[in-house]
């Protein structure tokens, strides 16, 4: 981790002189009771941050009121040479990242869910549906069932509203009627079916 940055803040707001550690590339927390001027401090890094870059006069919104007209007190942050972007986690920063159309936070998932449990729990998931394909691969009974409940699909065709599609392989093998005389006792129930002269539109229309 990169070491702390000494920013001098003086003049913003009830802030007279101040002095704050910032370690770049890294979150870094102040905390500290009401009005002990935390948001002063993370306003006056970024505004001068912003000035730095853009040779602009954002840190005047934080000139103290008793300074309202003494050209001579004016807000100065120093030691921020070497940043370029500052983010402050407040309504803005809420606004930007958190409230999102797609997802509560952006990269909400990499936040709050993937860490090295998860990531461990995920490869060892992976491993057991890996092993569980390589033994279904393998056994020729499932394998035999799969190819049985392939055909039986292809044998129904293309998807129709109602009953079997006319060119489907199903419905060409009984188009032309069932020469079966003698049904089976225990499949008399369908005899109207096995004895039509156009069985695939019989079973269509029940």
């Amino acid at each position: 981790m990169s070491s702390a940055t000494v920013i001098e803040i003086n003049n913003c707001n009830n802030i007279d002189s101040g002095r704050v550690q910032i370690v770049p590339k890294a979150l870094n927390i102040k905390y500290g009771i009401n009005g002990t001027g935390k948001s002063t401090l993370a306003k006056a890094v970024v505004y001068a941050a912003m000035d730095k870059a853009t040779n602009g006069q954002q840190l005047e919104k934080l000139r103290p009121f008793k300074a309202a007209r003494n050209t001579a007190i004016a807000p100065n942050v120093t030691g921020i040479d070497s940043f370029r972007t500052v983010r402050i986690f407040n309504e803005a920063y809420m606004d930007d990242f958190v409230f999102k159309a797609d997802e509560l936070v952006e990269g909400s998932f990499d936040i709050f869910v993937r860490d090295q449990s998860y990531e461990s729990g995920i490869t060892e998931i992976e491993t057991l549906v890996s092993h569980t394909k390589e033994i279904l691969a393998k056994d020729e009974e499932v394998q035999l069932l799969l190819n049985d409940l392939r055909k039986l699909s292809e044998s129904f065709g293309k998807q129709v509203n109602s009953g079997i599609h006319g060119a489907s392989r199903l419905a060409k093998a009984f188009k032309s009627g069932n020469k079966v005389a003698n049904v089976p006792q225990e499949l008399e129930i369908y005899t109207r079916y096995l004895q039509s002269e156009s069985n695939y539109k019989e079973w269509s229309n029940n």
